[in-house]
């Protein structure tokens, strides 16, 4: 399988964010407003011990439900740029309830996973963090099932540990860029972090793909040849066994020897 380079990645994720920055601009501060709003809510309906603020449970549930749902609507967007699609502000409403409920079960499995995989000894979560990290994606984009996004995301992340490892790097570099620029960068720094990703996410899968001939290959469809006495439009059906048949005529007279003209039965005239 082939693998993608993290500055070709970032480089088509530059491009066309200069040319869809009208929309994903305010795709990100849509995103930031709401989860700001949400932060603020949890604050305000928590209650304090000893200085901690502890949030109102329902009140974080349906703040987490919302973020999630958000967050989708986000993703489907990037992943439409990042095809070439031209975006718009209603692809963050998501297009399928189907697909989030399949991608808040499989973000819960996901997190076991991970969570799992950081209890032994750290390093097995790292893997899992790279190699289980397009099963979201999968999801919104294929919609696969639970189960096969898992193994599809295993599959294509294939032989790309590192690239992705690398990307995951640079995209959180990005974001900490527009932290530093007093949040406002953050407008700039996460779109291109997030198409980064959505680029790198559409190479994978691209190059899963089998070729046109692999493809064709893989079939096995017999091959039909023409039937010589079928009847065409051009020849009707009671000409068709005469057209075969004179060849045949042909090739037995080929066989035999040929035959002395007959002897003309005129008679000669007497001689004078």
């Amino acid at each position: 399988m082939s693998t993608f380079s993290v500055g070709g990645a970032f480089s088509k994720a530059i491009e066309l964010f200069e040319k869809q920055w009208k929309v994903l601009v305010p795709a990100v501060f849509i995103l930031l407003a709401i989860s700001g709003g949400a932060s603020a809510l949890n604050i305000a309906t928590g209650h304090t011990v000893n200085g901690v603020v502890h949030p109102n449970g329902l009140v974080s549930l349906i703040d987490d439900i919302i973020s999630f749902i958000v967050s989708v609507g986000f993703l489907q967007l990037f992943l439409r740029v990042a095809d070439g699609e031209t975006g718009r502000l209603a692809d963050l409403i998501p297009a399928s309830p189907t697909r989030v409920v399949k991608a808040v079960v499989a973000a819960i499995i996901l997190a076991i996973c991970i969570g799992i995989g950081f209890i032994l000894l750290i390093i097995p979560g790292f893997i899992l963090i790279i190699r289980l990290g397009q099963v979201i994606n999968l999801i919104i984009d294929q919609d696969l099932g639970i189960l096969e996004s898992f193994g599809e995301s295993w599959r294509i992340t294939n032989g790309n540990w590192w690239n992705l490892f690398g990307l995951s790097i640079c995209t959180g570099f990005v974001g900490l860029l527009g932290v530093i620029f007093l949040g406002v960068g953050l407008l700039v720094s996460l779109p291109i972090a997030a198409l980064a990703q959505a680029v790198g996410y559409t190479m994978l899968r691209d190059a899963g793909k089998p070729e046109a001939a692999e493809s064709a290959m893989a079939t096995h469809e017999p091959i039909v040849f023409a039937d010589p006495t079928a009847p065409t439009a051009e020849m009707p059906m009671e000409a068709a066994p005469e057209v075969l048949a004179a060849p045949k005529e042909e090739m037995k007279d080929e066989g035999k020897p040929m035959e002395e003209p007959a002897p003309s039965e005129t008679p000669e005239k007497p001689a004078a």
